[in-house]
């Protein structure tokens, strides 16, 4: 009977990790491309559509918008932010509690926060070597005009007092790791079913929520005043490079891009915007890239004159891209 009780303590204390991690990659993502949407929704854009799917990497928010270079740095930065911000909260708030589960979303969720930290700390420093991996920690280096280095220093900061946190907080996980041994059952613990019912209502309405964004998101093909400029078939993609558009713009000015990705199933798709000074601006890239529909729409409120080409790179594979400009 003891041996039945353990095992199925055991059991129940894996399913809760199991959920937590579920939990906190959803939330996280959420937060993320949630971020994006609000800086967007700040800046007086509208936001079309927000992809939340880590499972095959392709989460992303939809914004229309004139932005200008500021506004587009702080839409970048934004997705890093919101949920750094959340997490601190949360700290703040809990910080008083002892309860095992609430235990293990702060460390968890702390394990969360430092690695989307990380990379802002390691691509300014690709960057500065002359890589341009498609991230928001590129976007953000192109438009706010930072000094690498200084992105680099300020964010390696941020990971030090993170860790700095951690250290000082140490003596908990002697609590969270008897939790994890214990031979009791952690759903005989009232404040743990507490706990887990506000994850699965906070998971429902954050999908509730997002369901409602996209629902209005959609039902047209492209953003009003965009007009078509290219249609592209993906078995007819090749590594070397395909110029689906190219146009001069004889002063600098306004530009916006939408892009429609529809029955993509391909081992590598990159789309690029090339213009002068040696500019490459990512439209969409993806690795293994799957989806049924997938979007992506940057703008800008001022591009330097000088000729431009969005130029898509792939293996050939099912799938269609459509390409929308408004000037």
């Amino acid at each position: 009977m003891k041996r039945t009780a353990s095992i199925a303590a055991s059991l129940q204390r894996s399913g809760l990790i199991l959920l937590i991690t579920f939990f906190l990659v959803f939330l996280y993502t959420a937060l993320h491309e949630s971020g994006h949407a609000l800086a967007g929704l700040l800046a007086g854009g509208s936001v079309r559509q927000i992809n939340v799917n880590f499972f095959n990497l392709s989460a992303h928010a939809v914004l229309d918008g004139d932005f200008t270079r500021a506004q587009q740095a702080l839409i970048s930065i934004s997705g890093w932010a919101l949920p750094v911000l959340v997490y601190l909260v949360f700290l703040l708030l809990g910080r008083r509690s002892r309860e095992p589960l609430l235990a293990a979303l702060r460390w968890v969720g702390g394990a969360c926060v430092l690695g989307s930290t990380l990379p802002w700390v390691v691509l300014p420093l690709v960057y500065l070597g002359g890589g341009r991996p498609a991230d928001d920690v590129t976007s953000f280096l192109e438009y706010s005009g930072l000094p690498p280095l200084a992105a680099a220093l300020g964010f390696a900061m941020l990971v030090a007092a993170g860790v700095g946190l951690i250290l000082r907080g140490r003596a908990r996980l002697t609590e969270l790791r008897d939790w994890l041994r214990s031979g009791e059952p952690p759903l005989n613990n009232p404040a743990t079913r507490r706990t887990l019912a506000v994850m699965l209502l906070l998971a429902a309405a954050l999908g509730a929520g997002l369901a409602l964004v996209n629902s209005g998101g959609q039902a047209a093909a492209a953003p009003p005043n965009y007009q078509l400029a290219a249609e592209f078939d993906l078995k007819n993609a090749s590594m070397d490079g395909t110029v689906l558009y190219s146009f001069e713009m004889a002063e600098a000015g306004p530009l916006g891009i939408y892009l429609l990705a529809t029955g993509v199933r391909t081992s590598y798709l990159d789309v690029t915007l090339n213009g002068p000074d040696g500019m490459a601006f990512p439209i969409l890239h993806g690795e293994d890239f799957t989806a049924d529909e997938e979007r992506s729409n940057p703008a800008w409120a001022e591009l330097p004159a000088g000729h431009y080409e969005l130029v898509l790179r792939g293996e050939p594979a099912g799938g269609t891209v459509v390409l929308y400009l408004k000037p």
